[in-house]
């Protein structure tokens, strides 16, 4: 059987220099467990640095993939775990917690790095009519190694954009992200036979680039993301007293001020106030959020941020929690919406475009610029009663992926696109 499909995996490197996966890295890494173990005799891994393409076979890309996860701290760390659980029932913890045991070291790195290196194989050819599958941006950033690309008209190419956030919103990123981010998705439009992105949303936004970029009949479809199978899980909150769960980098879209702003007037006000934990590295353009995590004090009983952890541990306390909260002013998904309906734990998000196309009526949304409807949420929410169950009850109808599923989906979109 001939070459079908050729997985583009030259995010290898920097995956393995991650101490555990981001979004991207992780669909990235699920993609090529896919192709390796679904299609081994039609699949050829690639790699692409400085201009240099080098090609492998399946059984390679599987090996890859074991390297970058054995390099990933993504398992549980029950000392992390037992800590955030005693500050949870009595609050005597600090008011930021970070995981301090990573595994990680440069030379460790360097060594594995070495090791997996995949090397070319010249029975491994990518014949016209294969098609290329890139879903992490990876070498889209010109003058890239997807260069090729142009010199081979008979291999068809699809991408994954995962949003287009920084060209709409570049206020939100650090400086110079939009011109470096506006060639790269130029690019891919340019060499694409078709585009997958995670939501509606995101392919109704890349069509409109599309036109304006003189490709009007550029073939896009929605494929939603799919959870960890570690939040397919109902556990419930047990004999915790009641915690609510944010998650994702400390960044401005993510709009964290509002959940904080209420955590303070709760206290003001002298209220029965729920602990908040907060999961997610520090990010960037936020120094306000941060000045306030460190300096107020009325915060500090209630409030902990916890930089790095574990996807097994962050499900045990989504799963466990009131609510998850998601105050988002845009996403081009928000994975950890499905992540807290998947494991029936009640979310309240903002009432944007996004969400209401996920949560598919699981969810409670709220306007994320009017406080007093998320404080509103957030009190029903606080005490365990009937409005608390109807709740999860919504929650527990939220239809829930796999990575199967997902993978599936863009296989019949690649030999189907029209």
């Amino acid at each position: 059987m001939g070459t079908e499909f050729a997985y583009d995996f030259s995010g290898f490197a920097s995956n393995l220099f991650q101490s555990g996966p981001t979004g991207i890295s992780r669909v990235d890494v699920e993609g090529a467990r896919y192709f390796a173990s679904t299609y081994p005799q039609e699949t050829v891994g690639l790699h692409q640095l400085y201009r240099i393409s080098t090609r492998f076979p399946a059984s390679t890309l599987s090996n890859l993939v074991q390297r970058v996860e054995d390099g990933w701290s993504d398992f549980p760390d029950s000392e992390q775990r037992d800590a955030i659980l005693a500050w949870l029932r009595d609050g005597s913890r600090p008011a930021r917690s970070t995981k301090t045991v990573s595994g990680h070291s440069f030379a460790a790195d360097a060594v594995r790095l070495l090791r997996g290196w995949p090397w070319h194989r010249f029975g491994c050819p990518v014949p016209d009519g294969c098609n290329y599958i890139n879903v992490s941006y990876a070498n889209a950033r010109p003058p890239g190694s997807l260069a090729w690309l142009r010199r081979r008209p008979g291999v068809r190419a699809f991408f994954m954009v995962h949003d287009l956030i920084p060209l709409n919103r570049p206020e939100w990123f650090w400086d110079g992200l939009e011109d470096v981010f506006r060639r790269q998705i130029e690019l891919i439009l340019g060499l694409a036979s078709g585009i997958f992105t995670p939501s509606e949303v995101v392919a109704s936004a890349v069509r409109e680039h599309a036109i304006t970029l003189g490709l009007p009949d550029l073939p896009v479809r929605a494929v939603h993301l799919p959870t960890s199978s570690a939040f397919h899980q109902t556990l419930g909150d047990g004999e915790l007293p009641p915690f609510f769960v944010m998650c994702g980098t400390i960044e401005p879209r993510k709009n964290h001020m509002l959940i904080l702003d209420i955590w303070g007037e709760m206290a003001r006000r002298g209220l029965d106030v729920p602990k908040l934990l907060l999961f997610g590295k520090r990010g960037w353009k936020n120094e306000a959020v941060f000045e306030r995590l460190e300096q107020d004090h009325a915060l500090r009983p209630h409030v902990l941020e916890i930089a790095d952890i574990s996807t097994p541990d962050l499900a045990f306390f989504v799963s466990r929690a009131r609510a998850l909260l998601m105050p988002s002013f845009d996403e081009g998904f928000g994975l950890p919406v499905a992540e807290g309906l998947a494991c029936g734990t009640p979310v309240v998000a903002s009432d944007i475009p996004v969400f209401r196309e996920i949560a598919k009526g699981c969810a409670t949304l709220c306007d994320p610029g009017r406080q007093q409807d998320w404080m509103s949420a957030i009190m029903w929410l606080s005490t365990q009663g009937e409005a608390t169950e109807k709740a999860r009850l919504m929650a527990r109808q939220f239809p829930h992926r796999t990575w199967s599923n997902f993978y599936d989906d863009v296989v019949a979109f690649v030999r189907h696109p029209l």
